[in-house]
């Protein structure tokens, strides 16, 4: 993705934060996954996970290894469902249980 694409989908602080990596896997020429990674103290969290449904467990796979490799005291943390959860079990992820998520619309712009 380039800059400019990057610009129109993402805040401006996203993009600028040293914390916040966006990660992409090349299978040939194609791009075959892309995440983004949020470092914290002691974690990182994965999220926006895409990939093509045919890599989808070896897109997991190199995900949590490159993470592992490049931060390997930090524990790797995401939230995912259906598909990408199964996947990311087999890739050694664990289940913790459900989400929820909640909001109060009074205090908020949405």
């Amino acid at each position: 993705m380039n800059k400019e694409r990057a610009r129109d989908l993402f805040k401006i602080e996203l993009l600028e934060n040293p914390k916040v990596s966006f990660l992409r896997r090349r299978r040939r020429r194609n791009i075959a996954g892309v995440a983004i990674a949020y470092e914290c103290a002691d974690s990182i969290g994965i999220s926006n996970f895409i990939g093509e449904e045919a890599s989808r467990d070896s897109n997991w796979s190199s995900l949590a290894n490159y993470l592992q490799k490049a931060q390997a005291k930090s524990l790797l943390v995401g939230y995912e469902n259906g598909p990408d959860l199964a996947a990311a079990v087999k890739t050694g992820f664990e289940e913790l249980g459900s989400l929820r998520v909640w909001i109060n619309r009074e205090q908020s712009n949405i």
